[in-house]
């Protein structure tokens, strides 16, 4: 089971700098305009890093962490907070310029 958890735990880590990368960028460093800086690689290194230890250390308490996912419980938590992300975009679009929200349409599709 220790690899369905560390499997889990990277997919989370993935899934957390996705939906939680776009957003916090654009409030530390304004609208993307279209060039990755060293602060969106820093801030989704980071991320990924902390998510995935978390992720790791809280699928411990889980006993059968595939049961809890074939039962859709998880998922679907985890699909509606990512649906906030395109809404923020949606809303940034017309504001800042279509290039400023791709990373909010990027992050959700992956999220």
């Amino acid at each position: 089971m220790t690899g369905v958890r560390d499997r889990l735990a990277v997919l989370f880590g993935i899934w957390a700098v996705c939906v939680v990368v776009p957003p916090l960028q654009y409030l530390l460093a304004g609208p993307f305009d279209g060039a990755v800086t060293l602060v969106d690689a820093g801030l989704a290194g980071g991320l990924f890093g902390l998510a995935t230890a978390a992720g790791k250390l809280g699928l411990r308490r889980v006993d059968d962490p595939a049961r809890r996912f074939r039962k859709g419980i998880v998922p679907a938590g985890t699909l509606a907070i990512a649906g906030f992300v395109p809404i923020i975009g949606f809303v940034l679009a017309p504001l800042d310029q279509l290039v400023a929200a791709v990373p909010f349409g990027v992050g959700w599709a992956v999220g």
